[in-house]
């Protein structure tokens, strides 16, 4: 085929030639041999050496050489023809269509000839594009998939030169031995060969027998009569993609881990472990920030954990470095690295070493983690520690929500200990008030009583004897009610028999002064008093329901049920009053608006109980106490 490479001017000369030579020929040799018709072939000839424009100029020429041969012919060498009989017509359409051919084969050659280019064009774009591109390999298959064409990129991925592999088959040269025997390489182009085309990810080998995770995509090539010509096949290297996403689900399930504790020792120990696992290390460890300094408890080694208590201050060693800095840390020679300190190299025999931050959203710096010795000699790598800025940004919320949860129970357990100390303050002080009323203003008031009634007996005079009479009412309804406060600030029953008879003496009162019957069930499957603190709770719980029932419920019966056994002791309180919106109830005490029901609940929280309250309007009201008895005195 033409291109304007091959031209050579030798060409054009050649095809003068050749026209002189025909229209001699034309000239010489007898009528009636048709020579004329060898101008076809000059045309021809140019049509394949020539370019576009000589082509159009040999065709003209042979045209008018094919005219002026019939010319000379005819009209010079033999005489004008005196009629158009037989044999003068016969030339006449020779030469017609001897032209008519030099035109039909100029055009057809011609175009031919420019689509021909165009697919040379195609070609030669098309192989340029595939020999530029480095990140894929392109690999045309011929139809017994026997390596055709093998681009730069297939070059830069499997190792082989062209020269190594043109003309092999690719299944041998391309697949894991595991691949080979079971017959995929086939079976890929046997399903390509019915669907058009395939795509696959597999493991791919290198001319070193490395392995990686590839990339495959098969098209089957068909001529016009769908004959199948062959395969184009691109391949391209996804072990970077692939590590990204193992690194990915790596992260997810060191989050789903330390996200799934609270005990700062429990998380550090997991987020060594598998951070030396993931950038495949020998050992590491984690240390959290305390002030100026960087605090390491544990030293992991595989399954192997030291105690190592050791605190680095800034610029001391890469902990020290990332107190400083606040940036990743890696080196591969960490014995000459002077940012290592000997003592420590030296006892864990460190060649390699990657240390990374622990921020939070502010770019506080709240610990570190740092791996040492990579499994493979090449060290770690800048994938490693991007692998590890991710594993310090899993456990920086980690971290995080351990430390807020600390500072929470640290919180709760303030919050326990002074409210403990609170109500064992009120209940000495309740006590001591309730004795003073009844040591010292009751037995006054008794001598008081005492001493009216003896002059009652001794007045004898009309009004002296009536007012006696009258102070010595108001004295005994003054003692009565020093003796009700006396109980209700403190109830010496509770001191001296215990819960049981405490609450049943109550629900006694309770139905004496406000009319309403009172039912006290109790179950005790021990005889052993309870500690003061659920003691004292439990009749508090009581008396302030009992108090809220009398002021508000409009109730005729009340039920109060106590249970204990080994584990826990329950507590009901059930009425058939007029109820209330417990839910509003509830976010009312919580707010501490209500500080009945608050001190209800905050009696029980104390005690880590559980306390629920069911009612609604109409309906009455049930309130359930339970109070886990573990470490209690039963």
């Amino acid at each position: 085929m033409y291109t304007s490479k091959l031209y050579n001017p030798k060409d054009f000369f050649l095809t003068l030639i050749l026209a002189g030579g025909v229209f001699t020929f034309d000239l010489l040799l007898p009528r009636g041999f048709a020579e004329e018709m060898l101008y076809t072939g000059v045309v021809f000839f140019a049509t394949q050496r020539l370019p576009r424009r000589m082509v159009y100029v040999v065709a003209i020429g042979c045209t008018a050489l094919t005219i002026i041969g019939f010319v000379l012919t005819f009209f010079y060498f033999g005489g004008a023809p005196s009629s158009l009989s037989w044999p003068f017509r016969f030339p006449v359409i020779n030469r017609a269509f001897c032209i008519g051919g030099i035109w039909a084969i100029t055009l057809l050659a011609l175009q031919r000839r420019r689509a021909l280019e165009a697919l040379r064009t195609s070609e030669d774009r098309f192989g340029l594009v595939a020999e530029s591109i480095q990140d894929y390999g392109i690999v045309m298959l011929d139809s017994e998939g026997k390596v055709a064409s093998w681009n730069a990129g297939a070059a830069h991925i499997f190792g082989y030169s062209a020269r190594d592999v043109l003309g092999q088959p690719h299944s041998l040269l391309l697949y894991a031995p595991l691949a080979i025997d079971s017959g995929e390489p086939t079976n890929f182009l046997t399903e390509a060969r019915a669907s058009g085309s395939v795509m696959k990810e597999e493991w791919l080998v290198r001319k070193d027998g490395s392995r990686f995770w590839g990339h495959v995509g098969i098209t089957v090539l068909r001529d016009e009569n769908d004959q199948l010509q062959g395969f184009a096949t691109v391949m391209g290297d996804l072990t970077k993609r692939k590590q990204e996403e193992d690194v990915i689900r790596a992260l997810l399930r060191l989050s789903e881990k330390l996200n799934s504790t609270f005990v700062l020792e429990t998380l550090l120990d997991e987020l060594v472990t598998e951070a030396i696992q993931l950038v495949q290390a020998h050992a590491g460890f984690a240390g959290l920030a305390s002030g100026e300094t960087l605090t390491c408890e544990k030293y992991i080694q595989g399954r192997k954990t030291e105690i190592c208590h050791r605190s680095w201050s800034p610029g001391q060693g890469l902990p020290g470095w990332l107190l400083l800095h606040k940036t990743a840390y890696l080196t591969n020679r960490a014995q000459e690295d002077r940012q290592i300190e000997q003592d420590f190299r030296q006892t864990f025999d460190i060649h390699s070493a990657l240390s990374i931050p622990i921020l939070d959203a502010k770019d506080t710096l709240l610990g570190c983690i740092e791996v040492h010795n990579k499994e493979k000699a090449t060290g770690f790598t800048h994938f490693d520690q991007q692998t590890m800025v991710g594993v310090s940004q899993v456990a920086s919320i980690a971290i995080q929500n351990a430390l807020a949860y600390q500072k929470l129970q640290d919180a709760e357990t303030l919050h326990s200990h002074l409210l403990d100390k609170i109500m064992t303050a009120q209940e000495d002080e309740r006590r001591r008030i309730s004795r003073e009323l009844h040591d010292e203003i009751g037995q006054s008031l008794t001598s008081l009583l005492v001493g009216l009634r003896v002059a009652e007996n001794e007045a004898r005079s009309d009004g002296m004897e009536a007012r006696v009479s009258d102070l010595r009412k108001i004295t005994s309804a003054t003692l009565q009610e020093v003796q009700r406060l006396a109980k209700g600030l403190r109830p010496s029953v509770l001191d001296d028999f215990g819960l049981e008879e405490a609450i049943a003496r109550y629900g006694a009162e309770f139905s004496s002064t406000y009319g309403i019957e009172v039912d006290v069930a109790q179950n005790w499957q021990s005889t052993d008093r309870l500690s003061p603190a659920v003691e004292t709770a439990l009749y508090r719980i009581v008396q302030e329901a009992l108090t809220n029932i009398g002021k508000y419920a409009k109730a005729t019966t009340v039920s109060i049920l106590l249970q204990q056994n080994p584990a826990q002791i329950r507590l009901i309180v059930e009425d058939n009053g007029q109820g209330f919106d417990a839910q509003e109830m509830v976010r009312k005490a919580s707010a501490g608006t209500h500080l009945g029901l608050h001190g209800m609940r905050e009696r029980t929280l104390l005690l880590n109980g559980s306390i629920s309250i069911e009612s609604s309007l109409g309906t009455g009201t049930t309130i359930y106490v339970n109070i886990p008895l573990k470490g209690e005195g039963t």
